[in-house]
């Protein structure tokens, strides 16, 4: 008896596999956007850091020529002009992590933005769409990239 009741078990499993098989065509699908986004986010997010650290060690060289130079130094005004010149590229630093930092957020938002705007991934066919009118995110994200 056991036998017979593993027997039906198995077939109302395997009834209810083949049932739902419409659906796991479409979970497929958003798994493999989604797998290739994760690729796609950890591409910009490490050359995001690549260049964080390339001008934090470019910020860590400098301070250290500045520090050494303050001691050759003649007159407050040579150390006053090392200084500001010091600092006009720690702002240069400054502006460009903010650059790069812009560039980051608008690369994810484009990773975005097709797939919920345009409507033609696979899983637009199964799932109902938010109400966007096509062509204004993408407008945005390029908009935004221009500007960058």
């Amino acid at each position: 008896m056991k036998e017979n009741q593993n027997t039906k078990e198995s077939e109302a499993i395997q009834q209810a596999f083949e049932a739902f098989a419409p659906l796991r065509s479409a979970w497929d699908a958003n798994w493999a956007i989604y797998w290739r986004s994760q690729g796609k986010i950890l591409g910009h997010m490490q050359e995001f850091a690549r260049g964080w650290f390339e001008r934090r060690h470019e910020a860590t060289k400098t301070a250290l020529e500045l520090t050494e130079s303050l001691g050759e130094a003649n007159s407050p005004n040579e150390i006053m002009q090392k200084v500001q010149a010091w600092m006009a590229g720690s702002a240069q630093r400054i502006a460009a992590d903010g650059l790069a930092c812009q560039k980051y957020f608008v690369a994810l938002t484009g990773l975005s933005a097709p797939s919920t705007a345009s409507g033609e991934t696979p899983a637009a066919k199964t799932s109902p769409q938010p109400n966007i009118r096509k062509g204004t995110v993408e407008k945005t994200v390029t908009e935004h990239a221009k500007a960058a």
